[in-house]
């Protein structure tokens, strides 16, 4: 995903220039992950709400019972089979039971969501992002201790 981001950077936007980046919850990954790629084309990197893969606090969250959707997130197969045909209901359940102010995701935003992760492997792109948490944990945890620069 940073390739693609970089590559939409580069071809599509035409910015030549280094860019400050922010990412938040899962996309501070892809964040990280872009600022490790493309380190001279990041002037800063802004990382928030979430841990990084390959960290001690990312796998205590990882088994807390309140991210019960990680591991089902991460499990081959089953979810999108539980899901096919209840996209709306199961976002709408997800979301509610994180969002501090139900009134910001309205009837329409969530038929906005619904009509996206409806489309054919739309739910399965948003599972694999779990399902890369092992592969990024072991490239980050490298990282961090310093075994690649």
């Amino acid at each position: 995903m940073a390739g693609d981001i970089h590559c939409l950077l580069k071809e599509h936007f035409k910015i030549e220039r280094p860019v400050a980046l922010i990412g938040h919850d899962i996309g501070l990954m892809v964040a990280y992950a872009y600022a490790e790629m493309f380190r001279d084309d990041v002037t800063h990197l802004v990382v928030m709400d979430a841990p990084l893969p390959g960290t001690a606090v990312f796998d205590r969250l990882r088994v807390d019972p309140r991210t019960w959707h990680f591991a089902f997130h991460g499990t081959r197969d089953v979810p999108e089979m539980l899901v096919a045909g209840r996209e709306r209901q199961y976002l709408q359940l997800f979301y509610s039971a994180r969002i501090f102010d139900p009134s910001a995701i309205t009837e329409a935003d969530l038929d906005l969501y619904t009509t996206a992760y409806s489309a054919a492997g739309a739910m399965r792109a948003g599972f694999e992002l779990y399902r890369a948490f092992d592969q990024d944990g072991q490239e980050i945890g490298r990282r961090l201790n310093g075994m690649e620069s």
